[in-house]
């Protein structure tokens, strides 16, 4: 009999993972992986031990720390307080220690890596991702996770899936844009209530101010949101997949 589920290489939304485990009745483990790590970084404990939806879990043969992000300009790995967010940094025997020809050698620092992931661990130590460094969007010298707020706008009854990503705006820097991809059909009163359905659960500041509809959000090959692409389409304004515009 199958026992449980792993899951893996993206974000599992909590709709999702309910929906599955109602209809199935086999439990989704969430899991966190590099192949910098051999695979394993961190993963929910198996059947009876305790799941938290949403978290990668607690580590798994690595020494985890969340630091602040090698942004900041400094050289050395500074901790951040518990659940906050930061970027996570992994040591242990299973840790590659440098890149074929010393590339990308500042991703290493004082035995640790830097994944370029960003997280927060909970009280009890478990791992929950909020995104890539390099998609971070910075509003008004506010830093915000695109995840944070694709969380929020899929727990929405009406959207499939969510992908935010920043816009170059002449006073604030970026401004917060949103993907959409609906179940049924977009309407501009669908996108108002969806704006005001994320303005009671987010600050100001991380309200998207554009939605913008899709059949499809673009993926790579393990399943992960190209946002990149996204970005360039946006930017271009070429927008290939896009069914309608609200703002």
């Amino acid at each position: 009999a199958l026992h449980f589920i792993r899951t893996g290489a993206a974000a599992l939304p909590a709709a999702n993972l309910h929906a599955f485990e109602a209809k199935f009745g086999i439990p989704l483990i969430e899991t966190y992986g590099l192949s910098e790590a051999a695979s394993q970084v961190t993963a929910n404990p198996v059947p009876p031990g305790r799941h938290k939806p949403g978290s990668a879990g607690l580590p798994v043969g690595v020494s985890l720390r969340i630091c602040r992000p090698r942004d900041d300009g400094d050289e050395e790995l500074h901790d951040v307080p518990r659940s906050e967010t930061g970027e996570i940094c992994i040591s242990g025997p299973s840790v590659i220690s440098a890149y074929y020809g010393n590339a990308d050698k500042e991703t290493f620092q004082d035995g640790w890596f830097r994944t370029g992931d960003l997280g927060y661990k909970d009280e009890e130590g478990y791992l929950f991702i909020t995104g890539r460094l390099r998609d971070v969007i910075i509003r008004g010298g506010e830093n915000i996770a695109p995840r944070e707020v694709e969380e929020v706008l899929e727990t929405y009854p009406a959207v499939r899936e969510a992908a935010v990503i920043g816009r170059p705006d002449a006073v604030y820097g970026e401004q917060v844009v949103a993907y959409i991809v609906v179940n049924g059909l977009w309407s501009p009163e669908l996108a108002q209530r969806l704006r005001e359905y994320a303005a009671r659960r987010l600050s100001a500041h991380k309200v998207p101010v554009d939605f913008i509809a899709v059949d499809a959000l673009p993926k790579n090959a393990l399943g992960k949101v190209a946002h990149r692409f996204l970005q360039k389409s946006d930017a271009q304004r070429q927008r290939p997949l896009v069914d309608e515009t609200v703002k």
